[in-house]
């Protein structure tokens, strides 16, 4: 009560208006102005009431026994008669979603997209995994052709990717890291090869690449756990 009673002798001095050009250039300073003036109050251009105070608003979220979310998505302004005539012949209306449902609607819903959330999260995950392997593995298959001393770093760092890959990635991915591990070492005590010996295999067609069944696979798990 005593917040409201602030709202309704502060509410003439906010002229708080979402809706006004000042607040579209620029919402800031006049959500710290409304924040400073009043916790709560009524904006008549939007017929709705504002909290403008963090703990205030988290509450809100947070107590939807007392606080509905059904109106989340309603226009602020509702639409003329000819509008909302069109509107419902149309077949357009409130769906179900995230921000307009209460529990225990709200929780199935979220819990969906907590799954595809997460989903998406573990594909990113192992897409910068891969192209971070890819990249190594490259450089060190590289270094083998040209020399017979290999840099135990980037074969350290290669290994630490497929023991991640070991945790994450499906059996056909770790076996393709392994042998391209393998290849590069077995690469390393081969003879080195000239400029003219990588073009007389490329002109050949025997130029071998590790890295070829390994981006294929990868690109097949992907796409699968994508599509889950």
């Amino acid at each position: 009560m005593d917040a409201i009673a602030t709202a309704e002798r502060d509410k003439s001095a906010i002229g708080f208006d979402p809706l006004s050009s000042e607040y579209l250039a620029d919402p800031y300073p006049v959500l710290a102005a409304a924040a400073a003036a009043a916790p709560v109050f009524y904006c008549e251009s939007i017929g709705h009431w504002v909290v403008t105070r963090y703990h205030d608003i988290r509450h809100i979220f947070r107590t939807p026994t007392l606080f509905s979310a059904a109106n989340a998505n309603s226009p602020l302004r509702s639409p003329c008669p000819m509008a909302a005539k069109a509107l419902e012949g149309g077949g357009f209306k409130s769906v179900p979603t995230l921000a307009n449902v209460d529990p225990p609607a709200h929780t199935r819903v979220r819990k969906i997209a907590n799954v595809a959330g997460q989903r998406a999260h573990e594909v990113f995950r192992r897409e910068e995994l891969y192209k971070d392997f890819i990249i190594a593995a490259s450089k060190a298959y590289g270094e083998a052709l040209v020399s017979n001393e290999p840099q135990i770093q980037d074969l350290v760092a290669l290994y630490a990717m497929v023991s991640r890959m070991r945790v994450v990635s499906s059996p056909q991915t770790i076996d393709c890291a392994d042998n391209i591990m393998r290849t590069t070492i077995e690469t390393y005590f081969a003879p080195n090869k000239t400029m003219r010996d990588l073009n007389d295999i490329i002109k050949t067609g025997t130029a071998l690449d590790p890295l070829k069944e390994f981006s294929e696979i990868v690109r097949e798990e992907l796409q699968l756990l994508t599509s889950l």
